[in-house]
This record gives structure tokens, sequence and C-alpha cells, in this order.
């Protein structure tokens, strides 16, 4: 069955067969999706303009139809601790035969401020519709498992960074571990036999973290150790490792189909990123140039269904090499779009990007949207930034305002 945002393409596509067809009718486009119920405001409002009025919404939206709640995020239960979890996400999806199993990551701190903040772990099993919160320790001091991945196998793997925000004035003199692996007798993470290790921190303030991507649901590129870039197979235990200087830290990762990579590497913000190409067949290296300034600020890269490389929400270059220009990057626009540009998360499996912003700003000028590139319609429909997930069902996951919500593509 069409979904009905196909379908709103599809009639488009009719509409202009129409017009050429019959010059002399008069001929009117769709209506934008953007001014329905299912929507806040277009996708041209949220990843191009500054939103008017300068204050936050009346109510903050949570997700609109065709989003559906399906459970409350239960409360933690951690002494010390304020109630409220920061930065919740989906982060990841497990099929365990016919079951689903949706992964979240938060953050908690202290109430008096005296303790580390820490990094909660969560799973929801939709067999039974129970929750379970996972310990992101790993019983060396300072450090904790950030980014969940699901291997081929069915394991459950995680990064380790360290707790640069709180250290209790300990910083660790051992090289420490780059990954873990969920242990599922004990329900906690460990540090396997074999994995590379990176250097410790030089202090407090060493953001130079460990950068790792998964593809094809069982290579881990690692990238910011050493100066290498590293290939480890989680089936078969093994590494490879290449020596290429990035001479900058990789900020972000999108995977080609043919086996090519693109790195986005230096610092967010007012155009000091850096765009580049690598093969790791050949262990070539190549810088990518954008056209001009007019895509010099984005944030984060991605590769759609059809292997068009997008560059933020600014345009994307096709197969055939060739730049597309949707929107040009702010100039002197503002504070909001110059640091918080529109990010892809993901392409989902029926051709829409879909697109979160974050600056803290309670809502005024963050939340979650998706862009069809085929329909040039889009929609943003909650003011609650969210990292989306789609799972083997091509069913969406996304948690917002602690509530976990699905949207079926197939209905």
């Amino acid at each position: 069955m069409l979904s009905k945002y196909r379908l709103r393409g599809l009639l488009k596509k009719l509409i202009i067969i129409l017009c050429r067809g019959f010059t002399f009718m008069i001929c009117i486009s769709p209506v934008s999706s953007a001014q329905t119920s299912e929507c806040i405001d277009t996708f041209q409002t949220f990843a191009y303009q500054i939103p008017k009025p300068f204050a936050p919404p009346d109510k903050r939206i949570n997700p609109l139809d065709p989003w559906h709640s399906i459970s409350t995020i239960p409360p933690h239960h951690i002494s010390g601790y304020s109630s409220e979890i920061h930065q919740l996400d989906v982060v990841a999806v497990r099929q365990i035969g016919q079951a689903t199993e949706i992964w979240l990551r938060g953050v908690i701190y202290s109430d008096e401020n005296q303790l580390p903040r820490l990094v909660v772990l969560l799973r929801y099993n939709e067999a039974n519709a129970s929750w379970e919160y996972v310990s992101s320790a790993l019983g060396i001091p300072n450090l904790y498992v950030w980014n969940i991945f699901v291997v081929s196998d069915g394991t459950v793997w995680g990064n380790v960074e360290w707790n640069y925000y709180f250290t209790g004035g300990t910083i660790p003199t051992n090289d420490l571990p780059i990954l873990s692996r969920f242990n599922e007798d004990i329900g906690h993470f460990e540090i396997p036999d074999g994995v590379i290790y990176t250097p410790p921190p030089v202090d407090n303030y060493d953001f130079n973290m460990t950068y790792i991507a998964m593809v094809e649901s069982r290579v881990f590129w690692i990238f910011n150790v050493n100066d290498f870039i590293y290939r480890y197979d989680a089936l078969q235990g093994r590494y490879e490792r290449y020596e290429v200087n990035l001479n900058a830290s990789v900020r972000d990762v999108a995977f080609a189909p043919n086996g090519e990579m693109y790195l986005v590497t230096g610092t967010s913000g007012a155009g000091e990123l850096t765009l580049k190409e690598f093969s790791p067949d050949s262990r070539r290296l190549v810088s990518v140039f954008l056209p001009n300034s007019d895509w010099e600020t984005y944030n984060g890269i991605l590769v759609d269904r059809s292997e068009r490389l997008w560059v933020g929400a600014n345009g994307y270059r096709d197969i055939n090499q060739n730049w597309q220009l949707l929107q040009p990057s702010p100039k002197e626009d503002g504070y909001e779009l110059l640091w918080a540009p529109a990010t892809p998360v993901l392409a989902s499996s029926d051709g829409r990007l879909w697109y979160n912003r974050f600056l803290d700003t309670s809502g005024w000028a963050e939340g979650t949207a998706w862009y069809d590139p085929v329909t040039n319609q889009g929609c943003w429909f909650t003011h609650f930034p969210a990292n989306i997930v789609e799972d083997n069902h091509h069913r969406l996951w996304l948690a917002a305002n602690d509530v976990l919500y699905s949207l079926n593509l197939r209905s």
C-alpha cells in the first residue's frame, strides 16, 4: 500500500504531466503538507529560516500524526541524581526472533552538582512492552558506553568514552579501550579480548575522542587514534590498520554503496569543516571541494538511497559528480543558523531524509523534520530534536519528551 506521502508525490507528478499536455489549462501545484495538522511548519522554515517570534512556543509540540506514542519511558532510581533525563535518544534497534528491541541513551546530572554526570542506557522489549535500565559503566573509573551498535550476529557493542566533564581530579594514565560488548548473561558491557587501545587523555579538556562508525552491520571503522584509520571486523575479531594522516579530528562519516567513505573533519560552526573521501581499496584520501562559499556552513553528511551525497541541508552531489544547491549557507542571518544548521540523521526506505536541530532554545529554533527530494516537500513535526532509527519492518523510532514513538512507513 502506498503511503500518503508517496501518493502526494505521484499526484504532483500527474499534475505536471497534465500541465505539459494541456498548455491552455491553468495548473495549480499541490498544497504543501506543512500547513496541516501533521506539521508545525514547513521544512523550509525549519532548515533555512530563523523562526519568529524569537521566543519559546506556548507549548512544545510532541511528534504529530502519523507518529504513534508507544510507551512512556520509566524514571530512573539513581540516588543523588535529578529525575530528568537529558539528550534522550533512540540509538539502535535489534531484532530478536519476531520481537523488536529498542535501545535508548540519555544523560543525568547530580541534584547538587557534586557527582559526575552519568550516561544511562535503556532497552524496550516490544514483545512484552517492558523496560530495563542497563549500566553504561565499564569497571574502569570515568569510562562509559556512549554509542550502541547491533552486529549482524545479534550481539550489541558500544564505543568507550572518557567522562571529561568530571574526573574527580584523576586523569587515566594507562591506554584506554575503544570498544565494548554487551554480555547477555550478566546484563553488562565488558571489554572483549583483542580490542585496540588509545592513549590516555592529556588533560580534562582533551576532546579528541575516538570516532567509530559501523557499516554492513559487522565492520567498525575507527578514527582519531594515533593518526591511523582502523577497520575492525566484529565477527572475525580482526583489525586492519590504514596509515593515513587526516590532520584533523573526524566529526562525521557517510558510507557509499561502492565502498568509498566520506569524512567530515574539523570544528563545527561557521565554515570550519573539511570534507574528504577515503577509498579503503586504494588507501587514497582526497579532499572533496565544495563548489563555493554557498556550501561552507553545514552540520553532518549523508548518502541517500539514490547514492547522492548530502551536505547538511544545503544540497547534494549526484552520482555523476554534479552539485545541486538547494539553499546557500547562511552568512549573517543569525547565530542559530550558523551554529545549529539542520543535521541529517537518516535516509529512510521511503526516500525521505530526516533532520534535527538543537541549540537549547526550548523549541522555537529546534526540533525534527523530514524532507522529500522527489516532491520538494517537507514537514517540521515536533519541537523536540531527535535521532531516528529504522527497523527491519520499515518502522521508524524516536524518543521525545520522555515518550517512545514509532511510525510505520508501510501503513
